[in-house]
């Protein structure tokens, strides 16, 4: 017999992976080491490597890892998505808050905080050592007039 008769076809080789050969496609696109696999499926080490080395072990490896890729691809969309429907969950019950008229002045100030504050979690992570720094805020208007609108709408009373 000559040597060209004994050869499988690579195809039909790829196709035939016994199921300890499966295992280690498995195992290996996992990430798993070779002495691990090796070890766990009973077989020495150099014959992993011959294994490794065989097109059809190649083929099926790089199929597996491409499948996790699209698994992990759609966990994190979904992920997003969900932090997405929370977070626009949450600035809903923050504008619900703020515009209820029977909501005490603490409550709507908590609400606008929680706002701005995952508002900000959400802009880029920027230098901002450029921006035009903030006005001093406006003296306080200690006025009678002014005091008194204040205890009307904290307390709503006077």
């Amino acid at each position: 017999m000559s040597k060209k008769s004994r050869k499988k076809p690579q195809k039909a080789a790829a196709a035939r992976l016994s199921p300890k050969q499966q295992k280690a496609c498995g195992m290996l696109a996992n990430g798993d080491r070779y002495l691990v696999v090796a070890e766990r499926l009973d077989v020495d080490a150099d014959t992993l490597r011959r294994w490794r080395n065989s097109d059809g072990m190649r083929q099926r490896i790089a199929e597996l890892q491409q499948l996790q890729a699209e698994e992990i691809s759609r966990a994190v969309i979904a992920s997003g998505q969900q932090i997405s429907a929370n977070l626009n969950l949450a600035i809903a019950t923050c504008r619900a808050v703020m515009n209820d008229d029977e909501a005490k002045a603490s409550e709507k100030l908590s609400a606008a905080r929680l706002a701005f504050e995952m508002a900000l979690k959400m802009l880029p992570q920027v230098d901002r050592s450029d921006e035009i720094p903030p006005a001093p805020p406006a003296e306080p208007d200690f006025s009678k007039e002014r005091l008194q609108k204040v205890r009307e709408n904290l307390y709503g009373i006077y």
